[in-house]
């Protein structure tokens, strides 16, 4: 085993956190091992997403959500996917909403991050040469199936496995479950 392996790092990112994964792809290769991508979002343009809503009318739809964050989490788990709701605990949801409420104590992260997502991308993706794995749900509803399929398709050998019937909230934990056992084993076995 190489010690430059060992003192690298394995990133996974998940549904906003995926372009920041793929950015550490594309431009920190000497630090990272591997990258998993767990329904995460690509570029919006792909979706046809214009990014047309002005800034303060998604400050107004993101600072309503957050001042009632238990009508968020009713909405979101009476939305949920039969596979979802098999796996998703109370708990689960709970510790969802806490995060969500702290990452977005200010709707200003959330609309510099959207802005972000309608500009091109300056990453080279075709160029990333460290395995890119993606996981993502085939009901979910948050993030379409074009943003991974697009993703991988950009980047050589990439793989990608559809959970089938998991949406969002059912991906993300089936994915990043996946993704820890995936790369726990390749270190294992001193693949990298």
């Amino acid at each position: 085993m190489q010690l430059q392996s060992l003192l690298k790092v394995d990133v996974v990112g998940v549904s906003g956190e995926g372009p920041y994964a793929l950015a550490c792809a594309a431009k920190l290769e000497e630090y990272v091992n591997h990258v998993a991508i767990v329904c995460g979002i690509g570029p919006l343009a792909i979706s046809g997403d214009s990014g047309s809503v002005s800034d303060d009318e998604k400050r107004s739809s993101i600072e309503k959500e957050l001042s009632a964050p238990e009508a968020m989490g009713d909405e979101t788990t009476n939305n949920l996917s039969e596979f979802d709701r098999s796996i998703i605990t109370p708990a689960i949801v709970k510790k969802w909403l806490e995060n969500v409420k702290e990452a977005t104590r200010s709707p200003e992260g959330m609309i510099t991050d959207y802005k972000l997502l309608l500009q091109p991308w300056e990453l080279a993706l075709d160029e990333i040469s460290m395995p890119v794995y993606f996981w993502h749900g085939d009901q979910d509803d948050m993030v379409s199936l074009q943003h991974p399929r697009f993703l991988a398709e950009q980047i050589q050998g990439a793989e990608l496995e559809i959970i089938e019937g998991a949406g969002h909230l059912g991906a993300a934990i089936v994915g990043t479950r996946n993704a820890v056992s995936l790369f726990k084993e390749k270190r294992e076995s001193n693949d990298f």
